[in-house]
């Protein structure tokens, strides 16, 4: 009788550790698969996040003869336009002169002409190295007028 329970602890303990056994597979099986997926959603969202780079643009005037600062608000509007994506962008109605959020891109940033006055164009591909302290990308226009 005692070499029966003997047996049967025996089996018993080879049974339980090998149920242990396959659980701990299991368990590292399914901790390798989060690290996978946890790797995958990291990779993904650097790429997203350059992707979707944006930046702060300022419209800054000044006086194509005296090079003198021109306050912005003299024209009636600016605009800027993503020339691979041929997309407008206005600036905001309180922020006359300043551009938020523009995805990365080369744009063209014009003004509308007053009825004897106007700017210049101005071509700029945004990037992080134009960006100034105050986080801003200076775009300066030259004011003309009759």
């Amino acid at each position: 009788m005692k070499k029966l329970s003997y047996v049967l602890i025996a089996v018993l303990f080879v049974f339980t550790a090998n149920v242990k056994a396959q659980e701990l597979q299991k368990n590292n099986l399914q901790n390798t698969t989060d690290v996978a997926v946890a790797s995958e959603m990291l990779s993904e969202a650097v790429s997203a996040k350059k992707v979707t780079q944006t930046f702060d643009v300022r419209i800054e005037l000044v006086d194509e003869r005296s090079g003198q600062p021109v306050d912005p608000r003299t024209l009636p509007g600016y605009a800027a336009r993503n020339l691979d994506t041929n997309q407008l962008y206005y600036p905001g109605y309180y922020d006359y002169n300043e551009f938020y959020d523009l995805p990365a891109g080369t744009y063209r940033f014009d003004s509308y002409d007053g009825y004897f006055d106007g700017s210049s164009s101005e071509v700029v591909t945004l990037s992080s190295s134009l960006e100034g302290n105050d986080g801003f990308i200076v775009v300066t226009l030259r004011y003309w007028s009759e």
